[in-house]
């Protein structure tokens, strides 16, 4: 492609009519379509296409044989104005097309066998394959179903065999239409199995308003041209916003094609419940037969990064490098602990490459101490937050974590220490009201069985429900702190004073102390709502299980 050798039989098809015809702005767009294009198929294929989602069908323009320049600028018609455009752009491109009048099934109506309608479609020429059939009205794109019938084949819409009397008042038209006879004689059926997969970025779960790349891949097995059509099935809410619900494939000889489709996902659905997990449905179907069924998972509490750009370069053809990176965030660890208690470790890691990974493992290290744990798999942008509690080594004194997470060829470490201490030789005790009601701060006492008398300096950390809330030197005549009432929840809270001190020896010790405090300060009104609603959830939650 192209050529000019066409059997003479085929030259009358090249030529433009008075209803068939061009102009500047349809070749403008044709050379646009098929610019680079080096093959009859693709070309077909292109030109059909745009045809087919360009047109708006729209009955008023029934009774009439619309020229191709006019319907190009109006953008709508019925099947006859489908055809001609098609067949004005084919004649621009240098490829031989002809007008195919006949009846066709249709939908609309009482389901019957004799459900047949006056209807149009197109023929195209291909040098060593002859005339095949094309409706871009129906976007049947290589080949027409069975439901055709065709009566005669001519240059343009003007000579149209089919009587059919139409009277356009107030949108009633009637049609005078053969009845059909069918009888099944025989029948057989040719096989033609082709083998498609579909792959998914990013991957099996994405969140709400998240573009979504589909990549059918289609395999041709045979040592000859497949030409089909493929269409998608798909919810009314899920946005199709690259390709179409049908286009055409076109297959060479022991080849593998990809055909792209990008979604976008819908945005505040709604979830009665605290936290909900939405299955939405895709059907893939080629006309020859063969379909193929996948799952998109929607879990609204996933943020995915917004890889439309990136989508869109891999669908031009552009490169697109994959990457596998994790970033470890949020890492911390008690920072002193006494003597048989454990220190608690905990971090966040991230999923910040474009691609799903796999397998991933966390290694501790630290004293001759080996921890080895897998955590699964991370989708594009997910987190997964790790809590280990350490066990102690039997050193004393400052002890280094080395933390590592990986998996095949991407890993990232980080060090953390902790600090093996001497309990206290004295007593410390916390106390203060258990019943919490007032709107006032709440109080909490401190109280030692004596004072060290050699300590050179000492810190302090108050906790409420693993909050930090206190982180400052402390001198052991201060007995007591007053807590602001906004960092307690409603019911119990536990409240831990955690001090540490250094002797003038070099000594490091610790003392802790908690107490639960039930607090029953009045929420506010919004406080009242949520907490109304949690009660329902969880009563959902126990009729269910």
């Amino acid at each position: 492609y192209p050529t000019n050798e066409f059997p003479a039989s085929v030259q009358e098809y090249i030529d433009f009519t008075a209803v068939t015809d061009t102009s500047p702005e349809i070749q403008l767009k044709v050379n646009e379509l098929i610019s680079g294009v080096t093959d009859y198929f693709t070309a077909i294929a292109t030109l059909t296409k745009f045809v087919s989602f360009y047109l708006e069908y729209n009955p008023l323009y029934a009774p009439l044989s619309t020229p191709a320049s006019e319907v190009y600028e109006q953008q709508g018609g019925v099947c006859d104005e489908f055809s001609s455009l098609l067949i004005s752009m084919m004649r621009n491109a240098g490829i031989p097309a002809r007008f195919v009048s006949g009846f066709a099934y249709t939908n609309t109506g009482e389901r019957t066998c004799t459900n047949f309608g006056p209807h149009s479609w197109v023929e195209v020429y291909v040098p060593d394959y002859g005339w095949i059939q094309i409706d871009p009205t129906y976007k049947e794109f290589f080949g027409v179903d069975a439901g055709h019938v065709p009566l005669y084949e001519s240059n343009d819409a003007g000579t149209n065999i089919i009587n059919a009397s139409i009277v356009y008042l107030y949108s009633s038209f009637s049609i005078d239409s053969p009845a059909f006879d069918i009888e099944l004689m025989d029948y057989s059926f040719a096989e033609q199995q082709l083998n498609f997969d579909i792959d998914m970025l990013p991957y099996d779960e994405v969140g709400e308003g998240d573009y979504v790349l589909f990549n059918v891949s289609i395999e041709n097995p045979y040592n000859e041209w497949v030409l089909d059509s493929l269409y998608l099935t798909k919810t009314a809410d899920m946005e199709l916003v690259y390709n179409n619900n049908s286009i055409p494939v076109i297959l060479p000889p022991n080849s593998v094609s990809n055909y792209y489709f990008m979604f976008l996902t819908p945005s505040n659905i709604d979830c009665p419940l605290s936290s909900c997990i939405f299955s939405y449905p895709f059907v893939f179907t080629l006309a020859s037969g063969g379909y193929e069924e996948f799952n998109l998972t929607i879990n609204p509490d996933i943020n995915v990064p917004d890889y439309s750009q990136s989508y869109l370069q891999q669908i031009s053809g552009g490169a697109k490098q994959y990457y596998k990176n994790l970033v470890i965030s949020s890492k911390s660890i008690t920072p002193a602990v006494v003597v048989d208690t454990e220190p608690f470790l905990s971090f966040d890691v991230q999923n910040t490459g474009n691609m799903k990974i796999e397998n991933l493992t966390v290694s501790i290290n630290y004293d001759n101490i080996h921890y080895s744990e897998n955590i699964g798999d991370l989708f594009i942008s997910q987190t997964y937050l790790f809590n280990k509690s350490l066990s102690l080594p039997s050193t004393t004194g400052v002890v280094n974590v080395n933390s590592t997470v990986s998996a095949d060829n991407v890993s990232v470490s980080f060090i953390k220490s902790f600090t093996i201490v001497g309990a206290a030789p004295f007593n410390f005790r916390v106390s203060g009201i258990s019943e919490y009601t007032t709107a006032g701060d709440y109080v909490l006492n401190l109280a030692f069985s004596s004072i060290p008398s050699d300590f050179i300096n000492a810190d302090i950390r108050i906790l409420i429900n693993g909050q930090e809330i206190v982180n400052q030197p402390y001198y052991f005549s201060k007995s007591e702190f007053e807590l602001a009432k906004d960092y307690f929840s409603y019911g119990n809270n536990t409240v831990t004073a955690i001090i540490q001190y250094n002797t003038a020896s070099g000594d490091s010790y610790m003392a802790q102390d908690s107490l639960i405090v039930n607090s029953r300060i009045d929420l506010t009104i919004w406080q009242q709502i949520v907490q109304f609603f949690n009660a329902i959830i969880d009563l959902f939650k126990l009729l269910l299980y």
